[in-house]
């Protein structure tokens, strides 16, 4: 996960390269018809850079491996895609072709090729290869690639790590932004945060003026537990990292509604934020937002999560929006989809939608599901079904007298003062005592005589 973080901030640069490198290539494609080639790769490279990979690829496709104007384009968005995915191998294997290897091309996709093998573990020639590249690209840097050696010299020799760490902490460091924020970024995504905290009070008046710079600082802190002072930097910040650090420090307090408004602001701003997205789903269920838990699984990409589950999630969703018919229809694609072998919380939602729905067969085979896996709330709906005829309809009607004091999963879970029930005796006692009193059996033994 170290090494995947790593990367990504390596790409950002590579984006930059590419976005510099192909800007004219697209001039002409906005005025171009939709079926043409260019204009689809506009659309691919927009929707990568917006973060929607599965319409990126959706454009791609559509490209023909014939036309020779675009091919190598095509091959350098489609290995960034597999990239981002963390499909390394197919990456590289697009990265490898011979039209990449042409000194025009290389230099657009050398960085990424380097971040794939750092990650496959492949550094046996990724010295040669960094050498070539570095060269190719020196024109895109204005640090002389200090991030990027810095980081494959600690993938080629570990041993190192102090060297680099004591380049990073030299007055040359602090002598412009970008610098500080390689140093800043260094210390986070190697686990060394607090090595240079007490360097933090030597940094520049420049770089406390920058948001960038003062986010990664409340990062930092925030990672070593300092929580004040990680505010201190950052609560006047309304960056998406800024607004996901503080929605963090609200779930560490278990404040969920305070929580969630900060994912909230968060994906408003960056909407392809997936961080942002995956916490407020589960945010959205606790503070009872049912529709937005619903509307931001539907932003979720096609394959995170998976398909069913996805589906099954939004089916508790509509199920706590009492949209009970959507549920149901959710509900029985899921049971095709499972072909039979349904999990036990789908079996679950499956009863409870029939139940209210009134849908008798659904209802008896999947009480019976759920009893069978032992779940005492449905062996007795189970039972109470083979009752009463329509035990749905005494379910809703309301006239019945309810438990007059409120029951939930805490009192459940607690050790109760348990009373003695009332019994109203149909024989007494003493009437079982005289029956047993020999007097009682001599005089019946006499009078059947």
């Amino acid at each position: 996960m170290k090494l995947k973080c790593i990367l990504l901030v390596i790409f950002s640069m590579y984006s930059s390269l590419v976005n510099s490198g192909i800007y004219k290539e697209y001039e002409e494609a906005k005025n171009k018809e939709k079926s043409d080639s260019f204009y689809k790769l506009l659309m691919a490279k927009n929707y990568i850079i917006e973060g929607n990979l599965e319409r990126a690829n959706y454009f791609l496709l559509k490209i023909s491996d014939n036309d020779d104007r675009v091919i190598v384009l095509k091959d350098r968005y489609q290995s960034l895609i597999h990239f981002i995915e963390g499909k390394y191998e197919k990456s590289l294997a697009l990265l490898e072709k011979p039209s990449l290897q042409e000194r025009s091309n290389f230099k657009h996709v050398c960085l990424l090729k380097i971040m794939n093998k750092m990650a496959l573990n492949k550094i046996d020639d990724l010295t040669d290869e960094k050498t070539k590249c570095l060269s190719l690209t020196g024109t895109y840097t204005k640090n002389e690639h200090l991030w990027i050696n810095a980081i494959l010299s600690l993938k080629e020799d570990p041993s190192i790590r102090e060297k680099v760490e004591n380049l990073l902490i030299s007055d040359y460091m602090f002598t412009t932004k970008e610098n500080i924020i390689i140093w800043l970024k260094h210390a986070i995504y190697t686990n060394t945060e607090k090595s240079i905290l007490k360097q933090l009070e030597f940094l520049p008046n420049f770089a406390i003026e920058s948001r960038k710079i003062r986010e990664l600082i409340g990062l930092l802190y925030y990672r070593v537990g300092d929580i004040e002072k990680s505010l201190e930097y950052i609560k006047d910040l309304k960056t998406n990292n800024a607004l996901n650090i503080k929605g963090n420090i609200e779930l560490d307090k278990k404040d969920y509604q305070k929580a969630y408004e900060f994912f909230q602001s968060a994906y408003k701003r960056k909407e392809d934020s997936l961080n942002s997205i995956l916490i407020s789903i589960p945010l959205s269920y606790i503070t009872q937002n049912w529709q937005k838990g619903s509307e931001l699984l539907g932003s979720l990409p096609k394959e995170k999560p998976e398909v069913a589950r996805k589906l099954a999630l939004d089916t508790i969703f509509k199920i706590r929006m009492k949209d009970f018919d959507t549920a149901e229809r959710q509900l029985r694609i899921l049971e095709d989809y499972y072909q039979g072998d349904i999990p036990f919380n789908i079996v679950l939602m499956y009863s409870y939608v029939s139940l209210i729905k009134n849908d008798k067969l659904p209802l008896r085979k999947y009480t019976h599901k759920a009893c069978t896996k032992f779940d005492g709330i449905n062996c007795w709906l189970k039972l109470q079904i083979q009752s009463w005829e329509d035990f749905s309809a005494i379910l809703k009607n309301k006239e019945l007298q309810t438990i007059s004091h409120d029951i939930d999963i805490e009192k459940l879970k607690s050790k109760q003062q348990v009373e003695g029930l009332l019994e109203n005796p149909v024989v007494d006692q003493k009437d079982i005592q005289e029956l047993d009193s020999l007097d009682v059996i001599k005089k019946a033994a006499q009078f059947s005589y």
